[in-house]
């Protein structure tokens, strides 16, 4: 095999270690030699045919990936006798009546901690910000079609995920979605795919998503509704934020992703492609320290560092790009031209993901007055 091909082949593999080990166990020997099997009769049709195959199997895999985990957390969460679905997912998620989230008097902890966080969940918060980010990254770095299935793909999987925690009650990983499908829905309305057919529709040249951006999140509200057949879902996810605020937080924490890829919307490929993967992975790695750990400042400092990484990062790229001989047509800025800006708007959105504490605040102080 050639080594271009290995390296398909390889990286392919790296995928499929992100499905659920019950499912790897069965399935990704055999999904494994089937997609060699198509890599060599493609690799014998041209490479265009590769590009096809692994363009098809990349725009795939987020919505495959999602499905399995559903699949898996329904199993892994599902109804024990005489527990509701909704309070095991409480139980597990807040652990407010365990040993270890209780003080000495007996009374709950308000950061809920105690418990640690099962690993389904830790991964799924943190790819609610992996998958996105690195989607993002190929946005003007392949060809139109490509990058539009990958970053639609990344929606979907994002959709997937809002679904499976609306079902399962909105456990903590479930709001970075929230956050993030909001914010992509609100941007996909004002942006035109010429050409894309979508459920009978074919986009017509300069004509704008509009209120189709929206459809994905009303069909994730009628699915989780029609699935639940009840309102408690709603009930626990404001339930959630008013018990911990970095709930809130990290909803807002979920918007982190197109923020960054929007500050490098005028940056030139393939500059930014190595400062996109490492804020990514920044991020990601906030919000896995986010589900990892167990009081509410350690949260809230998980977030600040994942995004301050990210945020750091991205300014130094763009300074020395505005700063260098990279952009035609334009003489240099000075780096501070770009660095004050960023650095503003970075000590905003800081400041915005630590708005939520007030709620904290305000559950303290009715808790006091209710206790006096």
């Amino acid at each position: 095999m050639k080594p271009a091909l290995r390296l398909m082949s390889g990286g392919y593999r790296c995928l499929l270690h992100l499905y659920p080990p019950a499912f790897r166990a069965e399935f990704v020997a055999e999904m494994d030699a089937v997609f060699e099997q198509a890599l060599a009769d493609a690799a014998g049709r041209g490479h265009r045919a590769v590009a096809r195959l692994c363009a098809r199997e990349l725009g795939a895999w987020p919505a495959a990936l999602g499905r399995q985990w559903i699949d898996s957390l329904q199993a892994g969460l599902g109804r024990r006798k005489g527990t509701t679905m909704e309070q095991e997912s409480m139980v597990r998620d807040l652990g407010a009546t365990q040993a270890g989230s209780a003080r000495p008097d007996g009374s709950a902890r308000p950061d809920g901690g105690g418990q640690p966080v099962p690993w389904p969940h830790v991964l799924m918060g943190t790819l609610a910000l992996l998958v996105p980010g690195l989607a993002l990254v190929s946005w003007l770095s392949l060809p139109t079609w490509w990058h539009l299935g990958l970053i639609l793909g990344a929606y979907l999987f994002v959709l997937l995920g809002l679904l499976a925690g609306w079902i399962q009650g909105f456990a903590r990983w479930s709001y970075a979605f929230l956050g993030y499908a909001l914010i992509f829905a609100l941007w996909l309305s004002s942006v035109s795919t010429p050409g894309l057919r979508l459920v009978g529709h074919t986009f017509g040249r300069h004509e704008v998503w509009g209120g189709r951006a929206w459809l994905g999140l009303a069909a994730v509200a009628v699915v989780a509704l029609l699935w639940t057949r009840s309102l408690r879902p709603v009930s626990r996810f404001f339930t959630g934020i008013w018990r911990d605020w970095t709930r809130l937080s990290f909803a807002l924490y979920g918007t982190a992703p197109f923020l960054i890829w929007a500050s490098f919307d005028e940056v030139h490929s393939p500059y930014r492609l190595p400062f996109l993967v490492v804020s990514a992975l920044c991020l990601a790695g906030g919000a896995l320290a986010f589900m990892r750990a167990r009081t509410t400042a350690r949260r809230a400092l998980s977030l600040l560092a994942g995004l301050s990484a990210a945020w750091l990062i991205s300014t130094a790229a763009l300074s020395a790009y505005w700063n260098g001989p990279r952009v035609p047509g334009h003489a240099p800025f000075s780096w501070w031209k770009t660095a004050l800006p960023m650095g503003i708007a970075g000590i905003v959105v800081l400041a915005l993901l630590l708005t939520p504490a007030a709620l904290g605040l305000l559950r303290r102080g009715t808790q006091g007055r209710s206790a006096a």
